[in-house]
């Protein structure tokens, strides 16, 4: 009997290095994301230090308005710089989900082609085995006539 074959393992194949690709474009999703959240806790700490510095400067010596007013300034400007951080964050974890969806599906089409193959498989052994069964049984039932044969021969003479 011919070894087993699975008809559609080229686009088995085809599944798993789109699955391999799926894998690699979340990885470059959560990668930005990384990215994009040690930024937004760059502008946090740079609002954090600001404030310090106002409160350090407030409680140790008199502040001149302009000088408050720059800093507050930059604490506005930090603030907006934030929002703007924390939409692209927001964003970047929209994509990674996306992306991560798009992985999924792709793992499930390459999963149902696997299921498949090891269904075809299983059948091809039990096939297999029903047909090695019956040449043992068509062995046996040759052997046992050729032995009825024989002892049929041999009482004759």
């Amino acid at each position: 009997m011919k070894k087993f074959r699975f008809r559609l393992q080229k686009v088995m194949e085809i599944k798993e290095e789109v699955e391999k690709q799926r894998m690699i474009d979340l990885s470059e999703a959560k990668q930005v994301v990384d990215l994009e959240t040690t930024r937004l806790n760059h502008l946090n700490d740079e609002q954090i230090d600001c404030q310090h510095r106002i409160d350090e400067k407030s409680s140790t010596e008199k502040i001149n308005p302009g000088e408050l007013a720059l800093y507050y300034r930059f604490l506005d400007q930090t603030r907006m710089r934030i929002e703007a951080q924390e939409d692209r964050l927001q964003a970047a974890h929209l994509e990674m989900e996306r992306r991560r969806q798009i992985l999924l599906e792709a793992s499930k089409e390459k999963k149902v082609l696997e299921k498949l193959k090891e269904k075809k498989q299983a059948a091809y052994m039990i096939e297999l085995n029903h047909k090695e069964q019956d040449m043992i049984n068509e062995v046996a039932s040759i052997g046992h006539y050729r032995k009825s044969v024989a002892g049929n021969q041999g009482g004759r003479s």
